[in-house]
């Protein structure tokens, strides 16, 4: 007889198994605290950690950034994206201000904060050549063909002009905190406070 029983333990709260019970029991326990928490707070970017010490945990690594980071005015800010299409966000560690938006209400209370990058649709797929082969990968990839997506995609031409045409129109766009740049934003005076509050 070649085979025998093995016996397998699962976490409670992730499911995952494990050939031990020690490592079940350790799976989903806070990595700081030691105590279990609910799988809803397992991340793979911060690992195991309960709620409380994975805000603890984040704030700290926020803070990192903030430690490393180059530091310029607000309005050294505005003028290196004055030529941008979408302007007038940053990012506090929690949440992103678009100041120029709502009057700057969004600065308020602020003193230091990350820049951002616009992450724009027409640049991440500007490659259109590309895109193409990946369709036709499954294809061009049986050994009997030994072709290109050129040679298989009837209308190849045609087809590379419509894709940039139409990704060059797409405004769609999102974006992402600079941790390398930590905007300095200038206290309020007295007046500039009370007109800010007369404002909401």
């Amino acid at each position: 007889m070649n085979s025998k029983p093995v016996t397998f333990y699962e976490c409670n709260y992730c499911y995952s198994t494990y050939r031990t019970e020690q490592q079940a029991n350790e799976c989903c326990k806070c990595k700081v605290c030691g105590k279990e928490k609910s799988k809803w707070i397992i991340t793979g970017q911060l690992g195991h950690f309960c709620e409380k010490c994975a805000r603890k945990e984040e704030r700290e690594r926020i803070n990192r950034y903030y430690d490393t980071a180059q530091r310029i005015t607000l309005a050294e800010y505005n003028e290196l994206h004055k030529n941008d299409d979408e302007t007038g966000c940053l990012f506090n560690g929690d949440v992103y201000l678009f100041y120029q938006e709502d009057g700057g209400n969004g600065l308020i209370d602020e003193d230091l904060v990350f820049g951002t990058r616009i992450v724009r649709f027409r640049e991440q797929f500007k490659d259109v050549e590309s895109i193409v082969e990946d369709w036709f990968e499954p294809y061009t990839n049986i050994e009997e063909n030994e072709c290109s997506a050129r040679d298989m995609a009837v209308g190849y031409d045609e087809l590379i002009t419509f894709l940039r045409g139409w990704i060059a129109k797409q405004d769609a766009h999102y974006y992402q905190p600079d941790f390398k740049t930590a905007v300095i934003i200038p206290p309020m005076d007295n007046g500039e406070e009370e007109e800010e509050e007369n404002k909401l």
